[in-house]
C-alpha cells in the first residue's frame, strides 16, 4: 500500500517530476476513481492504488450532505521500467 506522504493533492504531474528530478515520460499515468461510503473511502482508495505507484497526485474527495457516499479521485504516477538494450 502506498505511503500517505506520497499522496499529493495540490501538485501537478509536471511539478512532481520537477521536484523528483524526473520526466513525465518516465511514468505510466493511471486515473483512479473510487465511489463508496465516506467512512471507508480512504482505506478503499489506498488499497486500489496500483502496486509500484511512486505518487498519487490530484487527490480529491467529493462528498455531499445529502448522501453518505463519496467519490475519491486521483492520478497514480507509476514509474516505467527501464528497458535493457541488448547489443
Amino acid at each position: 500500500m502506498i505511503e500517505l506522504d506520497k499522496i499529493l493533492p495540490g501538485i501537478s504531474a509536471e511539478e512532481y517530476c520537477k521536484s523528483a528530478g524526473t520526466k513525465l515520460e518516465d511514468y505510466e499515468i493511471r486515473g483512479l476513481q473510487i465511489y463508496g461510503r465516506f467512512n471507508d473511502i480512504r482505506e478503499i482508495f489506498l488499497k486500489r492504488v496500483p502496486e509500484n505507484t511512486e505518487a498519487v497526485i490530484g487527490y480529491r474527495v467529493y462528498s455531499s450532505n445529502l448522501s453518505s457516499e463519496s467519490l475519491v479521485v486521483g492520478t497514480a504516477l507509476i514509474r516505467k521500467e527501464k528497458s535493457v538494450s541488448r547489443e
